[in-house]
């Protein structure tokens, strides 16, 4: 199989390898520039792509599903935090106490009403 074939799991797609691989690099980097370097193709490639209904619909499936597996690989991590964040907040030592504080209140702010659970 070439490089610009469309994979077989995906055919109805008809996307190429070449853009399955962009989607991976999208995924994995923090900027288009850095994505578009690792898939070897231009910025103004990625972008093209991008407006695509074929390459944006695979990008977003591929998108949620890493957040899911994100989401459920560090949930048991998350308890942990914050099981030690509450062991801070108990501590004899004021500014441990003062450390977990900033760190509860950094994240309060930080997180959109329509997250809170």
């Amino acid at each position: 199989m070439t490089q610009d074939q469309p994979q077989p799991h995906e055919h109805q797609s008809k996307l190429t390898n070449r853009q399955y691989r962009a989607i991976e690099c999208l995924l994995m980097s923090p900027t288009i520039t850095d994505a578009a370097n690792k898939a070897e193709v231009s910025r103004a490639t990625l972008y093209r792509w991008l407006k695509t209904p074929a390459f944006r619909a695979v990008y977003n499936r591929r998108h949620a599903e890493a957040l899911l597996f994100f989401k459920e690989n560090t949930r048991e991590l998350f308890f942990e935090v914050l099981d030690d964040l509450q062991a801070q907040l108990h501590s004899p030592d004021p500014r441990m106490r003062m450390q977990a504080d900033e760190t509860i209140m950094k994240y309060r702010f930080a997180v959109p009403p329509d997250h809170e659970g």
